[in-house]
């Protein structure tokens, strides 16, 4: 896994930073998506940067980015250097750009370096979900430019896409024009399934069949369930096969055909959606062993079915507790006593999996530090996609449900999840469960605004924009914070509440709440209510935890005093995973694009799901990078725009909450 699991985490972290300004359409095949490509026009704010372009960097390191007056044509490019090295990676990269799931794609660049440098591209699903893939190292190059190039083919799900060329050792690396560019593939033959029917619902034994067509001889059509070619290929018309569906875990699949001519020509029918609908078939924990109760017949020393993982510099111990499980009596607990570098993690054996198709999963942990939840992906062409998950925090005493849901990619063959430590502490895990997963929505979406802190920019810029859509939002504010400079005075969160708008706690300091004592956090729970009642004279039933950060300890004590708590897990609430006391929501930050809100919102409309938006300030003065929790006032209003046109129902917290409970 080398370095994935911290870089993805860090992905999340620095979302604010790997989301772009502005995100064009999808261009023709071969022409160059890469904005400023060369480098050569300085960005109008800071001439410092190429326009388009950012810096990033994390871990560990002393890194310094400079933007050179020489290139590999032209008179520019990027440099980034790291004069000092214990972790992480650093890397100039463009602002992503949109692409087609399933098209091949060809990237270069071209560089010098005195070390070592690596290529990794992420992609994002337009839903906050994003999957890596490394393209492998590049040799040092220092006394002349050399050209790095490679053909890949965007995930299914994937919509946009940048390219980290990193160097993660002291060292330099120098880059200038890049090439991203989709490939046409010509042909000459033409197949389609002209049965069953896109969009349809089978079940029982159905027949798959396509029409071919080819002005030479056709060998033979080779028909293809989820991407992996099914039965042996049909060599005469009529192309048919049987299918038995019973086969298959109830929902999406994707059928298509490959046809082959006499001279070795291909095409491939664009695949056809249909919903496999089987009373007897029954979906479950595909885990082996998945509260670990067994152990392994050839060490008793670990369970059954799993493994034991770590990579970097760390020292590590892996421990097969059998006297403490969150049910039965076993456990996996794996504990780092130095950490400079890395993770460890338990894993199950990888287990098959379908493509495209929803998952959930969730386990039990007790830990005394963050932690991290990614799925390593094997795909059929032998690469493996690791994916964020998402971080769980510190609770030694009690165990606490992680719980996610997330699509697997196109032509995934399989998949094992690791729950990793990557500093100095402990983690223990129980009862795992990874099973096919299908939204149940409500009986009509629902959009809730929220606007954590209560900066006095969102009430002077963001509340005119709000009134002029007609919505009201929840505020969640710190109620410490009131007065302050740059904050609400309780005058304004009054005239708030008396406009309509929810008026919600967000502690009374802004803390950790997993890292405070028994006392301080009912202090920051209760005292923070208390005080905006008093504020706003009417009850404050709903709550945000501060960064989200939150554990089963947080959780307890806050059902003691609130009807709901908001974390910023991200995700979509419906029937089918409804948790009042961890509503998920979407990330507003300043590179938030509104194609972003855009498909957040049609996700929510398809689905019948309840889409909660997280903002904090409104302010266009603030620097887009050195702000990231920010949205200007252009941006917001155009956000609501589109929201309005919709005509989806737009209520605050405490009014969704009275509306979809019901429906439970």
């Amino acid at each position: 896994m080398k370095k994935f699991l911290a870089f993805i985490y860090f992905a999340l972290i620095a979302a604010a930073n790997l989301l772009p300004l502005t995100i064009p359409k999808a261009a023709a095949a071969g022409t160059n998506l890469i904005n400023n490509a060369s480098m050569e026009t300085v960005d109008p704010a800071n001439s410092n940067l190429p326009q388009g372009w950012s810096q990033g960097n994390w871990g560990t390191n002393t890194t310094a980015f400079s933007y050179p007056a020489t290139g590999h044509t032209g008179s520019r490019s990027a440099k980034v250097q790291i004069s000092s090295y214990t972790s992480g990676d650093a890397k100039w990269y463009f602002s992503p750009v949109a692409i087609t799931g399933g098209v091949q794609y060809s990237f270069s660049d071209y560089y010098e370096s005195n070390v070592t440098s690596d290529i990794v591209a992420q992609f994002d699903d337009g839903t906050g979900k994003y999957s890596y893939v490394d393209y492998g190292p590049q040799a040092a190059s220092s006394s002349a430019w050399s050209q790095a190039s490679f053909n890949f083919t965007a995930p299914a799900t994937a919509k946009y896409i940048t390219v980290f060329h990193l160097i993660n050792s002291v060292g330099w690396l120098q880059t200038d024009d890049y090439s991203l560019t989709s490939q046409t593939v010509t042909t000459t033959p033409t197949v389609s399934i002209t049965s069953p029917g896109s969009n349809s619902t089978v079940s029982g034994t159905v027949n798959i069949t396509a029409n071919a067509s080819y002005s030479g001889a056709i060998s033979n059509v080779q028909f293809m369930v989820d991407g992996v070619n099914f039965g042996s290929a049909v060599t005469a018309a009529p192309y048919q096969i049987a299918w038995d569906t019973t086969k298959l875990i109830n929902g999406l699949h994707q059928i298509s055909a490959v046809v082959t001519t006499g001279d070795n020509q291909t095409a491939s029918a664009t695949p056809v959606s249909v919903t496999v609908s089987n009373a007897s078939a029954t979906p479950g924990n595909i885990i082996p062993n998945p509260s670990v109760e067994t152990p392994d017949p050839a060490n008793a020393k670990q369970p059954q079915g799993w493994s034991k993982g770590t990579w970097g510099a760390n020292s590590t111990t892996f421990s097969y507790i059998t006297t403490d499980g969150h049910t039965g009596t076993h456990s996996n607990k794996v504990q780092m006593s130095s950490f400079s570098s890395g993770a460890s993690y338990w894993y199950f054996t990888p287990q098959p999996i379908l493509p495209n198709q929803q998952y959930d999963f969730k386990d039990y942990y007790k830990a005394s530090v963050v932690t991290e939840v990614d799925a390593g992906i094997n795909m059929s062409d032998g690469t493996t996609q690791y994916v964020y998950l998402g971080a769980t925090y510190p609770d030694k005493s009690n165990w606490t449900k992680f719980e996610t849901q997330f699509t697997t990619p196109a032509n995934a063959v399989s998949i094992s999840i690791y729950h990793s430590i990557y500093s100095v502490g402990w983690l223990q895990t129980d009862d795992f469960s990874l099973s096919t997963y299908s939204t149940v929505g409500f009986q009509r979406p629902v959009i809730s605004l929220t606007f954590d802190d209560g900066w006095e920019s969102y009430y002077k810029n963001g509340v005119p924009i709000l009134n002029k859509y007609g919505f009201t939002s929840t505020d969640y504010i710190i109620s410490g914070y009131l007065g302050d400079a740059d904050y609400m005075t309780k005058a304004q969160v009054k005239q708030l509440y008396t406009m309509g708008h929810e008026i919600g706690s967000h502690t009374v300091d802004h803390p950790d709440l997993t890292s405070l004592s028994a006392t301080k956090l009912n202090t920051e729970l209760k005292n923070s209510q208390s005080t905006l009642q008093t504020v706003i004279g009417a009850p404050v039933t709903d709550f945000a935890s501060p960064y989200g950060a939150y554990n089963q300890t947080v959780l307890n004590n806050i059902k003691q005093y609130y009807s709901s708590h908001r974390s910023v897990d991200t995700g979509f609430n419906a029937k089918s995973n409804f948790d009042v006391y961890d509503i998920k929501v979407q990330n507003m930050v300043s590179t938030t694009t509104l194609a972003q809100v855009q498909s957040w919102v049609q996700q929510a409309q398809a689905s019948n799901t309840w889409l909660v938006l997280v903002y904090h300030q409104v302010d266009s003065s603030l620097n887009k990078t050195s702000e990231p929790y920010n949205t200007y006032q252009s941006d917001l209003d155009a956000q609501l725009a589109y929201i309005k046109s919709t005509g989806i129902a737009v209520e605050t917290v405490k009014q969704a909450i009275a509306e979809l409970t019901p429906q439970l």
